[in-house]
């Protein structure tokens, strides 16, 4: 029997099977199964960040380890399987800062480095010891310091280069490492006039998020489904002179842009059909309006990113990964 497999923008999905992996022996005789019978294997977590079709082929395999180690050098060991928000939850209450930034992000811990997940000014691997990891191949055990994870913008090594090569089963996050960071525009603004302690940052971002974005058991949805484009300096510039658009400079003669903005200038906020539609108060969201398949939201993406390329000249890169087939 095909199992169903769900996320967060509420697309149905088949996999020909499914297994929860609660430990690591779980884990490592499903993959002595795929080397076995040589069927496809998909690793999903929370399946947060993901578009998901109609079918996916093979095992899907789910990492569901809830370890959770808290060391004396103010650092923890998380197991893959915990929801990540209940991690930065659980170092908020036990006075750590580091986390606060990154509050209320959905999805699995196992999932936060294959995004290199990001928001309000801090990325994960600012906070990263190591990535424990086993080869899918050997069943062999690793520990990746950040500097070989090849991280970048909502990227890293485990989602490029080596996409099929290791299941995540634990980060090692190190606290109190750098100082409180206000710097994006919003959170600085909900805290004028209070102190910056980590406890007051996450509640600004957990107001702001809420603030801005659905909740996606009202409005199934996977986060922002763009990545902001980075342009030259001199693309930037000739942007400008058609949007008034803000820039944020990421190295020598390179610039960062909104992408909400770019969709809201192009009309979109709001648009959409029966099944799917950008939503009216973050232009970089679609919600599943219900019924939309994953090749629904897929062709809806397409008309955006085609019609901001036509008027701005600016590719658009979708954020979420598209899993399975049709």
């Amino acid at each position: 029997m095909p199992e169903l497999v769900s996320n967060s923008l509420g697309v149905r999905c088949e996999a020909d099977s499914l297994v929860r992996a609660h430990s690591k022996r779980e884990l490592l005789a499903a993959l002595e199964r795929v080397q076995r019978t040589g069927e496809p294997l998909t690793v999903l977590g929370e399946c947060s960040n993901t578009v998901l079709l109609d079918r996916i082929e093979g095992l899907v395999l789910r990492p569901a380890m809830r370890d959770l180690e808290w060391c004396e050098d103010d650092s923890v060991v998380a197991g893959a399987g915990i929801s990540w928000d209940e991690l930065v939850r659980a170092s908020l209450d036990r006075g750590f800062c580091g986390l606060e930034n990154l509050s209320a992000i959905p999805g699995s811990v196992g999932a936060a480095p294959f995004q290199n997940i990001g928001a309000y000014g801090r990325e994960l691997a600012d906070v990263l010891r190591s990535v424990h990891v086993v080869a899918r191949e050997t069943g062999h055990e690793h520990r990746l310091r950040p500097d070989e994870c090849a991280f970048g913008y909502r990227d890293s090594r485990f989602k490029s280069i080596d996409r099929d090569r290791f299941v995540i089963v634990a980060v090692e996050i190190e606290f109190n490492r750098r100082p409180i960071d206000v710097s994006y525009r919003d959170v600085a603004d909900s805290l004028e006039g209070s102190s910056p302690t980590a406890p007051a940052v996450s509640r600004a971002v957990r107001e702001i998020r809420g603030r801005k974005l659905p909740d996606i058991v009202d409005h199934p949805n996977a986060g922002s489904f763009f990545k902001n484009p980075v342009l030259p300096t001199d693309a930037f510039d000739a942007l400008n002179e058609q949007i008034d658009i803000a820039g944020f400079e990421v190295g020598r003669d390179a610039v960062r842009v909104p992408a909400a903005r770019l969709i809201d200038s192009a009309g979109w906020k709001e648009r959409g059909n029966s099944r799917v539609a950008v939503w009216r108060d973050q232009p970089l969201v679609i919600v599943n309006r219900g019924g939309a398949r994953g090749i629904d939201i897929l062709d809806f993406a397409r008309r955006i990113r085609d019609d901001v390329f036509e008027r701005y000249g600016v590719r658009l890169e979708q954020e979420p990964v598209t899993i399975g087939v049709n």
